[in-house]
C-alpha cells in the first residue's frame, strides 16, 4: 500500500453557493444545502432548493462541514445534492463500498484536523487540510473488509434508530387518538357501532367501556364528560433537588461511562450517577423552547447524571412518565417560558401547565399498551448505544492493524445478536 494521504484516494468537492436568486422553498430544482442546520443522525433534510447549482454531491458521499462553530460534523448523502460553501463532498475513487472507511479515517484524525483550522472567531476546514489526513497503511482486501464492518454497525445504528421513531410514532398515535381528538368519545357521540369503533381504534370492549359518550366544555375547550383539568404538578414527581451541577474542570476530573445530562442533551460522561431509572427532562433554561413551541424534552433510563438546566421528572397518580413524554412533545408552552435573552421554564410555571386527567382506568391502560413500545425502544437505543461505543474504541485500532478483522466481527456479532 503506497497510499499516504487522503488525496490519494478520494475526490473532494468544496461546495459553492448558487446566487440567491435561483434559491426557493417551493421545491423547485435540486435540494441546496448551505450547512448542518439541514443534517439529521444520518442524512440531510433540505429545505432550500436551487435551480442551477454550482457543486454536486452524489449518493453515498461524506457531506462534511467545513466551516463555522459546527466544522467537522458529517452526514451521508441519500440523494443528488446542490452544497453551498459551507460544505464539502467526499468521495472514494474506487467506489461507495470503501466510503465507511474513508469517513472512518476522518474520524479518527479529526481533532487534529480541527486543532489546524483556521479562522479568528470558529474554524475553517480546506480542501487542502482534508486532503493531507494521513492514509492507513492497509492492503485493499483489509480496506474493504474494515469498511464492511464500519458500514454494517452504520446502517444497523441507523436501522434501529428508524425502529425506534416508528415505535415512538405509534404511541403518540395512540396518545392523540385518545387524549386530543378524543376519537372513542366522539364514535360514540356519532352513534357507530361498538363492533366498528374497536375495530377501527384497535380498542377490546372493555377499553371501549371506559370512554364516556359526551363531552363537555372546560376551559380547554370539550373535554371528555368527567374528565378533569389538572395543573402538571398533579401528575408529575419533580426531582430537581437531587440534580448537581459539574463544572468542565469537575468533569475533567470524574471522566466515567455515566452520561452527564444538560438541557438538550447528553454533554459528558461522568464516574457516578445521581438517578437510576426512567425520567423525562424538560429544558429549564437556555435552550427551552423550539422553534414550534414545543419544549425541548430528553426520555432517559438507566444511571444518569442531570445538571441544573433540566427538570427532572417522572409521572404520578395513574399518569406514566411515558404518558407525560407524549404530552409534553404537543405542547406549545411558550406562555410558560420566561426572559428575553435567557429563556427560562421555572418549576412554578412547569408546574402549572394544564394536563387533560382521564380517569384511572383509562390512564392505566393507556401505559399497558404503550408500555411494550417504549420497553422496545430502549432496547433498540440500548443496543444501538453498545454499538456506537463499540465502533468508536475498535475504529483507530482497526486503521492501525492493532486488532484484526476477525475478532472485531465476533464483537460486533454478539452485540447486535444480543449476547453483550
Amino acid at each position: 500500500m503506497t497510499n499516504n494521504n487522503l488525496e490519494d484516494v478520494v475526490e473532494i468537492i468544496m461546495g459553492q453557493s448558487p446566487a440567491s436568486s435561483t434559491c426557493n422553498m417551493d421545491g423547485v430544482g435540486i435540494p441546496l444545502l448551505n450547512g448542518p442546520t439541514e443534517f439529521g443522525s444520518h442524512h440531510p433534510l433540505a429545505v432550500q432548493f436551487t435551480t442551477d447549482a454550482k457543486r454536486l454531491a452524489k449518493p453515498g458521499d461524506i457531506l462534511f462541514c467545513v466551516r463555522g462553530s459546527t466544522t467537522g460534523r458529517m452526514n451521508w448523502a441519500d440523494q443528488i445534492y446542490a452544497i453551498g460553501r459551507g460544505i464539502g463532498a467526499i468521495r472514494h475513487k474506487q467506489g461507495i463500498e470503501y466510503q465507511p472507511l474513508v469517513r472512518g479515517v476522518i474520524e479518527c484524525e479529526l481533532s487534529d484536523l480541527l486543532t489546524q483550522a483556521t479562522g479568528s472567531t470558529f474554524p475553517n476546514v480546506s480542501a487542502s487540510q482534508l486532503s493531507k489526513i494521513r492514509w492507513p497503511a492497509l492492503d485493499d482486501a483489509e480496506q474493504r473488509r474494515i469498511a464492511h464492518i464500519l458500514g454494517t454497525l452504520d446502517d444497523k445504528i441507523e436501522n434501529n434508530r428508524k425502529t425506534a421513531k416508528t415505535l415512538e410514532a405509534m404511541a403518540q398515535a395512540i396518545f392523540q387518538s385518545w387524549f386530543v381528538d378524543f376519537d372513542p368519545v366522539r364514535a360514540k357521540m356519532a352513534g357507530e357501532s361498538k363492533e366498528s369503533i374497536c375495530k377501527r381504534l384497535k380498542l377490546t370492549p372493555e377499553i371501549l367501556d371506559l370512554f364516556p359518550d359526551r363531552l363537555v366544555d372546560s376551559e380547554l375547550g370539550e373535554i371528555p364528560e368527567r374528565w378533569e383539568i389538572k395543573d402538571f404538578s398533579s401528575v408529575s414527581i419533580c426531582y430537581d433537588n437531587s440534580r448537581i451541577p459539574l463544572s468542565s474542570n469537575e468533569r475533567e476530573k470524574r471522566k466515567g461511562l455515566i452520561p452527564y445530562y444538560g438541557a438538550t442533551g447528553i454533554i459528558d460522561y461522568v464516574d457516578q450517577e445521581l438517578f437510576d431509572d426512567i425520567y423525562l427532562l424538560l429544558g429549564e433554561d437556555g435552550s427551552v423552547v423550539k422553534p414550534d413551541g414545543t419544549p425541548f424534552i430528553q426520555y432517559i433510563w438507566g444511571k444518569s447524571w442531570v445538571n441544573n438546566h433540566a427538570h427532572v421528572i417522572r409521572g404520578t397518580n395513574s399518569v406514566s412518565t411515558e404518558h407525560l413524554m407524549l404530552f409534553m412533545s404537543t405542547q406549545n408552552i411558550t406562555a410558560y417560558v420566561t426572559g428575553a435573552v435567557q429563556l427560562k421554564l421555572n418549576q412554578k410555571n412547569m408546574n402549572r401547565i394544564p394536563f387533560i386527567m382521564a380517569k384511572k382506568d383509562i390512564n392505566q391502560y393507556f401505559y399497558l399498551l404503550v408500555a411494550d413500545l417504549f420497553s422496545n425502544y430502549r432496547s433498540l437505543n440500548d443496543v444501538s448505544s453498545r454499538l456506537v461505543s463499540c465502533r468508536d474504541t475498535l475504529l483507530p485500532k482497526l486503521i492501525s492493524g492493532e486488532v484484526c478483522v476477525p475478532e472485531v466481527e465476533q464483537s460486533t456479532d454478539a452485540i447486535m445478536n444480543g449476547k453483550i
